[in-house]
């Protein structure tokens, strides 16, 4: 039996469209909200889990932390990174219990 085209056509937009963000990073002006618990990102009146693997936000998060004496960071903010969905993430959520569908994974600051 032969695998018919169509099939191979469609995999292969699915799988373009899950990479797509990875390779385009886009610009985000926006709101980060860290404390001891969570860290998220406000984008666009919708609320994304942050994901700073890079750790591009470790010095201004600490310096933030000394200036305010306070765990809970609070600040305008752009991000260059790309969004990130729970289905590309093998079905799991984000953050603690997975309680975000969607995350921003960080690659700097714009």
């Amino acid at each position: 039996m032969r695998f018919p085209f169509f099939v191979l056509l469609l995999l292969t937009a699915c799988i373009q469209t899950d990479t797509d963000t990875s390779v385009n990073p886009i610009d985000m002006n926006g709101t980060i909200q860290i404390s001891v618990e969570e860290a998220k990102f406000i984008y666009q009146k919708q609320i994304y889990y942050l994901n700073d693997e890079r750790n591009v936000l470790s010095e201004l998060v600490a310096q933030e932390r000394a200036k305010n004496d306070a765990f809970l960071v609070k600040r305008n903010i752009c991000l260059t990174g790309y969004i990130k969905t729970k289905a590309q993430n093998n079905n799991n959520g984000f953050g603690a219990l997975g309680r975000y569908d969607k995350a921003i994974v960080i690659q700097k600051l714009c």
